[in-house]
């Protein structure tokens, strides 16, 4: 072997030698430094999340108690003795039973009816309601026209499921779904997606019977949906809420077509119930949110950077942190609600306002900016469309019972629960016609109903009404 060519191997292996070495050297201080910087960065956010706590927690607390009369925690603990856990009574199991009878999708989901499981859209080509109802309901006037015929066949191959239905309802008790506020976000909540559907198919049923004149049987009907809506109503969760004022809605729209409809039904549209407890839910959402994130070991999602610290070991203060900031924001747009209703702010102008108040790591506080808000719009629609329906049964009421024709002038305005500067106002036209509509109703939810329920509404006098066929 030549010189050269040991010259060559001693270097290779005093190369490789070195490499090890220092790279042995470099990985044991890039370890430590690596150490100690995760260290200072979980020291930094300690440090962080406890002065944010102690900035917040307190003036967070005083808020709360201001706006619901206790703290978080007592607050919470008052809820779970209003609301203990219970379980689905008779009715809803029966309730559900028949609504697989009737074709409609998914009441449950892997539940088998008759050794087989229904489709995934129902009867009429939506899990919604059928398409014909809701473009029916939205005509401002009381004109109705004959189903389609695989509406009308729907209806008469359930007669007899539809009659057991209104039955079940209205000889047993109101039908009621497991609850368990305990559970926070993963409290059990009623498949909701059928209630929909099973309402559109009883407002179709009411729709027929007024153009038959049968009357007396639409109003049992409506007495059904109203009951098992009102099994939505009473729960907690916010979605069920939702779900229950879009009920509302349905029923307003079908009841206002409707004859001879009861006084008492004007006091059931009344709207600031409705509205509390659609507001007493987001107030039990924010809290039930805020607990979740500070009490539970459940992963927050869509943390962003702080993922690691957050759901690891040690991210326990800024999982409490997390809990108050939600509850801050939460607390800030439900006090703006209550402050203003809306009536002379819209909710995006609202959303502009708190904007700042949205944490970028914290999904809770997003869920909070717009969930309330977004609910709070849908739910304002749906209740002016229950005044319409209060004011037009008002005015039916005193057309059908005139005694002379200056019946109309003797006909206050209705003042609107909603906004205190709307009113609901009648004007007669020289040819008899009532045309119905809402006066300083705000600009953003006038905008809302281009593509849905017109807010006018008008009525045939006494001697032109519709006669049934």
């Amino acid at each position: 072997m030549s010189t050269l060519d040991q010259d060559l191997r001693w270097d290779l292996r005093y190369g490789i030698q070195m490499f090890c070495k220092h790279s042995l050297w470099f990985l044991k201080y890039s370890a430590l430094t690596l150490f100690v910087g995760i260290v200072v960065v979980v020291l930094g956010v300690w440090s962080w999340s406890g002065v944010r706590i102690w900035q917040i927690e307190k003036p967070v607390q005083d808020a709360w108690q201001q706006m619901t009369g206790k703290p978080p925690e007592a607050y919470f603990q008052a809820m779970l003795l209003q609301f203990p856990k219970s379980s689905m009574n008779e009715s809803a199991r029966q309730l559900e039973d028949l609504t697989a009878r009737l074709g409609i999708f998914n009441p449950i989901p892997n539940r088998l009816y008759g050794g087989e499981r229904k489709g995934a859209i129902g009867p009429f080509a939506t899990v919604d309601v059928p398409h014909w109802v809701l473009s029916h309901l939205r005509k401002p006037n009381d004109d109705l026209d004959e189903a389609p015929a695989e509406l009308r066949q729907y209806l008469q191959s359930h007669r007899v499921d539809l009659d057991a239905l209104y039955a079940l309802v209205e000889r047993g008790d109101i039908p009621r779904w497991e609850t368990d506020l305990s559970q926070l976000v993963r409290a059990p909540v009623p498949q909701l997606f059928y209630h929909r559907q099973l309402q559109g198919v009883i407002a179709l049923d009411i729709l027929e019977k007024t153009r038959k004149g049968e009357s007396g049987s639409a109003l049992r009907a409506l007495e059904s949906s109203w009951k098992i809506n009102e099994s939505l109503r009473a729960r907690t969760e916010l979605i069920s809420q939702m779900v229950a004022i879009s009920i509302l809605k349905l029923q307003a729209e079908s009841i206002r077509k409707m004859e001879s409809v009861p006084v008492e039904w004007q006091q059931r549209l009344n709207v600031k119930a409705w509205q509390q407890s659609f507001f007493r839910a987001m107030q039990l959402d924010a809290a039930v949110i805020s607990r979740y994130l500070t009490h539970t070991n459940h992963p927050i999602k869509g943390a962003g950077w702080f993922s690691p610290f957050v759901n690891g070991p040690l991210g326990k203060p800024l999982r409490y942190l997390a809990g108050i900031e939600s509850l801050e924001l939460s607390g800030e747009v439900l006090s703006l609600i209550q402050r203003t209703d809306f009536c002379s702010l819209s909710p995006d102008t609202a959303l502009k306002q708190v904007e700042g108040s949205i944490s970028s790591w914290n999904l809770g506080t997003q869920f909070g900016a717009t969930n309330y808000l977004r609910g709070w719009r849908r739910s304002t629609e749906g209740l002016v469309t229950a005044e319409l329906t209060h004011k037009i049964l008002q005015v039916k009421a005193a057309r059908d019972s005139a005694k002379n024709k200056d019946w109309a002038r003797n006909l206050a305005p209705m003042q609107s629960s909603l906004c205190p500067e709307a009113k609901w106002v009648h004007e007669v036209a020289p040819n008899g016609t009532i045309q119905i509509q809402c006066r300083n109703l705000p600009e953003w939810l006038r905008n809302e109903h281009p593509t849905s329920t017109p807010l006018t509404y008008s009525l045939e006098p006494a001697s032109q009404r519709r006669t049934p066929l």
